[in-house]
């Protein structure tokens, strides 16, 4: 029971953090911002004025952020279903893990002022603290693998009551990371 309890809260929690992460990445509004991103994630821009940037930014580019936006969203609906749970979790495990190594490749360059992109467009730069973050949502993931509950009950209560508060938890680090990040580029 508990199990399910835990399964069902985390399901509901990726569902939060991964409609949210695929919805920006598919709103016109941020495709210059992730084309951005994606150039120096991966060393597309070096040595190109920023028309020959603008220019790079072909249409190639924005449809598999896009598309990356859709598996993410389609991810978040997949989990909190019991049937595909598994498999969506499988998914985001290897997600988390990817968008880790990318940053840590990053940082392993030196880059400490590029933007995580994570959730859109926010103060968060990638950092130690961000790969310790997915790692942490790697470990909430595995809780999602135990099967969930197809129909509502009073432990329904429950699990949204504890979703929430992880939404919550997150919400607070992640200002608390950016609010450090902020304070050590004023001190600096």
């Amino acid at each position: 029971m508990v199990m399910t309890l835990l399964s069902d809260a985390c399901a509901l929690f990726f569902l939060w953090i991964f409609a949210q992460a695929g919805l920006h990445k598919m709103t016109q509004a941020n495709a210059h911002y992730y084309s951005n991103l994606a150039l120096q994630y991966f060393n597309l821009y070096q040595g190109l004025n920023d028309d020959v940037k603008k220019a790079q930014q072909l249409p190639w580019l924005n449809r598999a952020i896009k598309a990356i936006g859709a598996i993410e969203f389609s991810l978040a609906l997949l989990v909190v279903v019991p049937s595909t749970r598994t498999f969506a979790t499988v998914c985001i495990i290897v997600v988390l893990l990817s968008y880790m190594a990318m940053m840590a490749a990053q940082l392993y360059q030196g880059k400490k002022a590029m933007d995580c992109g994570c959730g859109g467009a926010s103060q968060l730069k990638i950092s130690g603290a961000l790969l310790v973050r997915n790692l942490a949502y790697c470990v909430m993931a595995l809780l999602c693998l135990s099967s969930g509950q197809l129909i509502f009950s009073s432990a329904t209560v429950v699990i949204f009551v504890i979703a929430f508060a992880a939404i919550s938890l997150n919400l607070i680090i992640e200002q608390l990371i950016a609010n450090d990040q902020q304070l050590k580029l004023l001190n600096n």
